[in-house]
C-alpha cells in the first residue's frame, strides 16, 4: 500500500481499535478518551518507485471487470 500511495502508511500495534472505540463510546468518554493500550505503531515506508504503474494497472483491471459484469448481465437476459 505504501508503494502504491508513495507515502508512509501507519499501522497501530493495537489491533482491536474497533472494539476499543465502541468501549469508549459506551463509557461516554467523548471528550477525554483513555490512552490506547500499546502505543507502539509500525510505519511502512514506500520502497518501490513503481507505485504509479501498479495503481494504473489496478485501475485498468477494475475497468475490465466492470465490462465482464455488464456482458454477463446482457447474456443472462438474452437467454430468457
Amino acid at each position: 500500500m505504501a508503494d502504491v500511495l508513495q507515502r508512509p502508511v501507519v499501522r497501530p500495534s493495537f489491533h482491536e481499535l474497533t472494539a476499543f472505540g465502541c468501549a469508549v463510546l459506551a463509557a461516554g468518554r467523548f471528550c477525554d478518551p483513555p490512552e490506547q493500550p500499546g502505543d507502539n505503531r509500525h510505519v511502512f515506508e514506500p520502497v518501490s518507485p513503481r507505485g504509479a504503474e501498479w495503481s494504473e494497472r489496478f485501475s485498468h483491471a477494475v475497468l475490465r471487470s466492470r465490462a465482464w459484469r455488464s456482458q454477463a448481465g446482457n447474456q443472462s437476459h438474452s437467454a430468457i
